[in-house]
C-alpha cells in the first residue's frame, strides 16, 4: 500500500461477520445538490450499468450474497428498486448521448426530481486524527475515499534474466471445476498447497500450472497487490491479467514487506479491467470514472452512489456519480470506506498526480428512484 491509500485485495472467500440490524446505517434527506457541480461520465456510466445488470440477469440465483438490496432492505428497499434505478439512468443517458444534449444527470434540479438520496453513516465514524487531512471541517459523517487503478508494467512471454517470474494461471488439477467443487477437493489441489514463497522457490518449474508472463519481482507484487495488471511485452503488445482464485491464505495486515505476505494469487487473460465476479468466468468489466469498489456483502452490488467534495484545488462543492461494481479483501466488512477506480496507468507518479485532485473524505449519497 502507498501512504494513506489502501488499494483493494481481491476475492476473499471467508463470509463476514453482518452487522448488528439495529444499527442506522444511512439516513434519507433533502438532495444536498445546492451549488452542487456534478461531474458524471455518461459513456462509462451506461457501460458500468449494463455490466451490472448483465452480472444481475446472469448469476442473480448463484450469488445472492452481492446481488440483493443489502442493508437497505432496512430502509424498505428491494433488489427491484436498485435495477430500476440503474435502468433509469442508463435510459437517461442514452437518451442525451442519442440526441447530443448535455448529461440530464449533470442537472441538480433533475436528480432531485427523480431520485431519493441516502446518506450513508460510516461505522465505526472517523476520528478526528482520521480526518485531519480532510478538506472543509471533518465530519464524523465522512467516508474514507480511497483510489485504485491498473497499473502498466514490463513483461515478457519468455522467462529471461529481467523477468524471471510467473503469472501462473490456475493448476491443471483445478482447471474445469467451479468454486464449489474446488472447495471439496481443496486438501488434495495444489492451489492450496503452496505458499507464495514456495511457488517462487519453483514449485511449479517441472509443471503443474502454465505461465500466463513473465514480470520482475516488483512487478509481481504489484500484480498481486492491485488483483488486475497490464503487461507491455517487447513488441509493444499489451495484455491484461487477473487474479482468479487464490491459495486461501488470509492477507496479513501486520506484515508490512510485501513479500514476506504468503497469499497467492493464480491469473487468467482478460480482454480489459474486470471487477467483481465469483471467479474470473464471471467477472464484470469496470470502467474509470463510473466504479466503485466497496462491502459489497454488506451494500450489495449496482447501488448508485453519489461522493461529495470540496474541490482540493478550488473549493468548490462537487459530487462524482458511479456504481458499485467491485469489492476487495479491505471491504470484508468495511461500512466506512470506499474505493475509486481510476483507470489504466502507466505509473506511479501519473497515479499520485491524479489522486491529489481527489478527497480523502468525503460524504456520500445512495442514490434510489422515487
Amino acid at each position: 500500500m502507498l501512504a494513506a491509500i489502501v488499494f483493494a485485495f481481491l476475492w476473499s472467500f471467508a463470509l463476514p461477520p453482518v452487522p448488528a440490524q439495529q444499527e442506522t446505517f444511512f439516513k434519507e434527506i433533502p438532495p444536498p445538490l445546492t451549488d452542487v457541480s456534478i461531474t458524471v461520465n455518461p459513456e462509462a456510466l451506461v457501460n458500468q450499468i449494463d455490466a451490472v445488470l448483465v452480472y444481475f440477469q446472469q448469476y442473480k440465483n448463484q450469488d445472492p450474497d452481492a446481488v440483493n438490496a443489502g442493508l437497505f432492505s432496512q430502509q424498505g428497499i428491494s433488489l427491484a428498486d436498485v435495477e430500476a434505478t440503474m435502468r433509469f439512468l442508463k435510459d437517461t443517458v442514452t437518451e442525451d448521448l442519442k440526441n447530443k444534449t448535455e448529461s440530464r444527470l449533470a442537472d441538480p434540479q433533475f436528480l432531485k426530481k427523480h431520485f431519493r438520496f441516502f446518506q450513508w453513516l460510516p461505522h465505526p465514524p472517523p476520528t478526528p486524527s482520521d480526518t485531519s487531512g480532510a478538506a472543509h471541517s471533518p465530519s464524523r459523517e465522512m467516508i474514507k475515499i480511497t483510489k485504485y487503478a491498473v497499473f502498466t508494467i514490463q513483461g515478457s512471454l519468455k522467462k529471461n534474466a529481467v523477468f524471471k517470474y510467473a503469472l501462473y494461471s490456475l493448476p491443471n488439477d483445478e482447471k474445469g471445476m467451479s468454486l464449489q467443487e474446488a472447495e471439496k477437493h481443496k486438501d488434495h489441489l495444489c492451489r492450496f498447497r503452496y505458499t507464495k514463497q514456495q511457488v517462487l522457490a519453483g514449485a511449479y518449474d517441472q509443471g503443474g500450472a502454465e505461465p500466463l508472463a513473465w514480470v520482475t519481482r516488483r512487478g509481481l507484487e504489484e500484480a498481486l497487490m492491485e488483483g488486475t495488471i497490464c503487461v507491455e511485452l517487447p513488441e509493444g503488445e499489451k495484455r491484461f491479467f487477473n487474479v482468479d482464485r487464490g491459495n486461501g491464505i488470509p492477507f496479513d495486515p501486520t506484515i508490512k514487506n510485501h513479500r514476506l505476505q504468503q497469499r497467492y494469487w493464480y491469473f487468467g487473460q482478460v480482454r480489459q479491467p474486470q471487477g467483481y465476479g465469483l471467479d474470473i468466468g464471471s467477472q464484470m468489466p469496470i470502467f474509470p470514472g463510473a466504479a466503485f469498489a466497496g462491502d459489497i456483502d454488506n451494500l450489495g452490488l449496482g447501488k448508485v452512489m453519489g461522493v461529495f467534495y470540496h474541490d482540493p484545488g478550488s473549493g468548490k462543492p462537487k459530487m462524482v456519480l458511479g456504481v458499485l461494481s467491485d469489492t476487495g479483501g479491505a471491504f470484508r466488512p468495511n461500512l466506512s470506506q470506499l474505493d475509486y477506480y481510476i483507470g489504466v496507468l502507466n505509473s506511479r507518479k501519473e497515479f499520485n498526480r491524479i489522486v491529489k485532485t481527489l478527497p480523502s473524505f468525503a460524504k456520500v449519497y445512495f442514490i434510489i428512484k422515487k
